[in-house]
């Protein structure tokens, strides 16, 4: 007797360390108690909660396990243990299999409902966390997080309207509800419907006071519609509150860099696309989009190191292997030039493009027979590809084939005519 007080007394002393917060003092709790009395139930269960804060899931599952064994009915056992099998696991059918039995213990109850619906949509069965969301809006229609979740299956689905009108509901039911209205906002913007989406965006920055990652991605969102809208200074200032909010996000950077831009301000630009790199040293949109402005500035080797950067980073980047062989033809380094084309043609063989920028630089070599070569299979792929048959008669006349270079020097006027590009030919 004295023995079950005394791990009753540890199981209190768990609950309360376990309600301060304190995982570690309260996992020794219950390890005391469950020494003096091992069939504790509830110790058992919170012992496994504790092991799924804790991130050890074997153990949490393991003592979930042993709740259930001595209480076949623990409708909370089930629905942690579904949770650690769906969460750490990612075991989303094992997951279904234990809200499904906490349903059939009990299925008035929500937790078990919406827990099921979010594993539905792991494995994307949209219609049956639709159906067992509006099984919880039925049990419990006050409780807003239940429509919210909701509407984030019909925004999986495409179905922004349906979306709107279940964040707009949960928003009813709590007007001070900040994620609703973000989530509002996307769908929104989704439908094109841009001032509420501005309106919604607004509203979380007013009411969140506690998560700054929804206010910044607020900020971030209204400036991404008002520059769509083409209002670049009211945009530039919605990046710079989220910028002083998150100053060491690289996208942040990189987004005021990219609309520094489109003001001409390229020096500007670049500075901002430097701190980016600095944040983030893997982020290959921001190498690229540097490149471009160290091209335009003149500065073309920083522009080659810059593609030779989002080339480490994905050796399939056809567009990288063409811009960088473009700087490295503009430089003069002609064999280099020819090894990034040729490497796009690998990736991308049936591009006539690349074939015909491959011969021009094939040709600046004076290497006629494969820059003839290389015409011929840009024609063979685009017949009508006018600077194909342009760059073929120059290499004609460099080959001195000059009856062959005539008639293609014909048919490149036909052709560069129908362009518009005739002056090119003269």
């Amino acid at each position: 007797m004295v023995k079950k007080i005394q791990a009753w007394q540890y199981k209190q002393y768990g609950l309360h360390a376990l309600f301060e917060g304190n995982v570690k003092i309260a996992l020794l709790y219950f390890n005391k108690a469950l020494k003096l009395d091992p069939n504790l139930v509830e110790v058992i269960y919170n012992r496994g909660n504790l092991y799924s804060i804790l991130k050890m899931s074997d153990k949490a599952i393991s003592d979930y396990d042993l709740a259930i064994k001595l209480d076949p009915q623990h409708y909370k056992a089930y629905i942690c243990r579904g949770i650690t099998y769906l969460e750490q696991k990612q075991n989303a059918e094992a997951a279904i299999a234990d809200f499904t039995k906490a349903i059939e213990v009990d299925s008035n109850k929500i937790q078990a409902h919406v827990n099921r619906a979010n594993a539905y949509s792991y494995l994307n069965d949209y219609s049956a966390a639709l159906k067992d969301l509006s099984t919880a809006i039925h049990i419990a229609p006050d409780r807003s997080d239940s429509y919210l979740n909701r509407g984030y299956i019909w925004v999986r689905t495409g179905d922004y309207h349906a979306a709107v009108v279940d964040f707009s509901q949960a928003i009813v039911l709590n007007p001070d509800f900040a994620i609703a209205y973000l989530n509002r906002g996307n769908a929104y913007k989704k439908l094109a419907q841009t001032q509420a989406a501005l309106n919604d965006y607004a509203a979380v920055i007013h009411l969140d006071k506690t998560n700054s990652k929804n206010v910044v991605t607020a900020y971030v969102y209204r400036g991404e519609i008002l520059e769509s809208l083409g209002e670049l200074a009211a945009a530039f200032s919605e990046y710079d509150r989220a910028i002083e909010l998150c100053p060491d996000e690289h996208f942040l950077q990189h987004k005021r860099g990219a609309l520094l831009c489109q003001f001409g301000q390229l020096s500007s630009a670049l500075e901002h696309y430097n701190i980016a790199i600095s944040l983030d040293r893997k982020c290959m949109y921001c190498y690229a989009d540097r490149a471009w402005v160290r091209k335009n500035l003149g500065d073309i080797s920083g522009a080659i190191a810059d593609w030779s950067q989002v080339i480490e980073q994905n050796p399939e980047n056809v567009l990288a292997y063409i811009e960088r062989g473009e700087l490295y033809f503009q430089s003069h380094q002609l064999k280099a030039a020819k090894a990034d084309y040729t490497k796009a043609i690998i990736l991308e063989p049936d591009e006539p493009h690349f074939y015909v920028v491959r011969a021009e630089v094939n040709l600046s070599l004076n290497y006629l027979v494969a820059a003839l070569k290389d015409c011929d299979r840009a024609i063979e792929i685009a017949p009508d590809f006018a600077r194909a048959n342009f760059i073929r008669t120059l290499v004609k006349l460099r080959s001195k084939k000059m009856g062959t270079a005539v008639s293609n020097a014909n048919r490149s006027a036909t052709l560069l005519k129908t362009e518009g590009d005739l002056e090119k030919l003269k």
